[in-house]
């Protein structure tokens, strides 16, 4: 009986421990999959400034249009037009395809508290 014990000690203790490390594991994986890594937010804001310029103020403004303070719901549902067909440019349909809603709500919360340039310095 005092083996049979010990035994049953150890499967509780085992179980609980995996229990918690499962949830862990769980925990950490939900967290990832909603957070948008500073990592992954720079390669998505590196591909916006090519085209749009260092903060979403485009050099060539007549030709590719600034979107430093642009809202965010306005920036949001421009892209969303892009991937649904709305509006027509292969690269901006690309581009929102490949970002998750998390992700694009954070790169639309930082170009709409982007700095527009200065009407002096507009082109």
């Amino acid at each position: 009986i005092v083996k049979l014990d010990n035994y049953v000690r150890i499967f509780v203790m085992m179980r609980s421990l995996l229990l918690a490390v499962f949830l862990l594991v769980v925990h950490a994986y939900g967290a990832n999959a909603t957070e948008v890594t500073l990592s992954r937010f720079n390669d998505i804001k590196i591909n916006c400034d090519t085209c749009h310029g260092v903060g979403g103020r485009s050099p060539v403004p007549d030709q590719v249009p600034s979107i430093a303070g642009k809202s965010e719901n306005y920036i949001i549902s421009q892209i969303r037009a892009f991937e649904s067909g709305k509006r027509k440019h292969q690269t901006m349909a690309l581009m929102g395809g490949e970002m998750t809603i998390e992700e694009l709500r954070e790169i639309a919360r930082y170009y709409s508290r982007a700095q527009r340039r200065g009407a002096s310095q507009q082109k």
